[in-house]
């Protein structure tokens, strides 16, 4: 599993290239394309899968309680929302427990 530092940093960067990306867009296009003034920054919760590295993002058997996965996910919206991303996608929940 990754560790928590790494997967914070993992996530800020993520809504950071976004937002700078978007930017540079607009830069280069004088903010007339389409594309530059509906551009928006969705940063992805998805599976807890996908940071044990183990393959469960499919299966959704990850061997955590209810409560471990709450405070993961709960972890994972603090620090993507810290970012002031546009949106949150909830999205590749692959099990029940882990919608609670």
């Amino acid at each position: 599993r990754l560790k928590d530092d790494a997967l914070d940093g993992m996530l800020k960067d993520g809504v950071s290239l976004a937002k700078e990306a978007i930017k540079q867009h607009k830069e280069r296009n004088n903010g007339t394309c389409c594309v530059s003034k509906a551009a928006r920054v969705a940063a992805s919760i998805g599976s807890l899968g996908g940071s044990l590295a183990d393959g469960s993002e499919y299966t959704g058997k990850f061997g955590l309680s209810i409560g471990e996965i709450e405070s993961f996910h709960k972890r994972k919206v603090q620090v993507l929302a810290g970012e002031h991303p546009d949106f949150l996608a909830f999205e590749t929940i692959p099990c029940i427990e882990e919608c609670c």
